[in-house]
């Protein structure tokens, strides 16, 4: 398994940090609604932050635990339902290396919310 190397783990944060604007313009949207606003889990979906944990063998990123764990102190410090989120969705990608090779690849192409 092939490591992430940390220009890669910076420009993953970095396009964390990218959301805080559009984060911070839905804040009160989240709390109204009692979910994550839609703008948000589209852009968590499309830029495939919900697979971020995913090996890399299967076409993902393979991030490193730390790595995530910052991604998840980051969303959580724009917004705490935001990080929860995250960190509950991006979570399940671990398991993807533990199945039998052919699982996780249908899983990972398939089409998400």
């Amino acid at each position: 398994m092939s490591e992430m190397t940390r220009a890669e783990s910076e420009a993953l944060l970095r396009s964390v940090e990218e959301l805080r604007g559009e984060v911070a313009a839905v804040r009160e949207d989240a709390d109204r609604l009692r979910r994550l606003p839609d703008p948000i889990a589209k852009a968590l979906v499309e830029r495939s932050f919900y697979r971020v944990l995913m090996p890399r063998e299967l076409g993902r990123l393979g991030a490193d635990p730390v790595t995530h764990l910052k991604m998840v102190e980051a969303f959580s410090a724009m917004d705490g339902s935001v990080g929860w989120n995250f960190a509950i969705g991006s979570g399940t990608g671990l398991l993807a290396g533990f199945v039998r090779p052919a699982a996780p690849r249908a899983s990972s192409t398939a089409a998400t919310a």
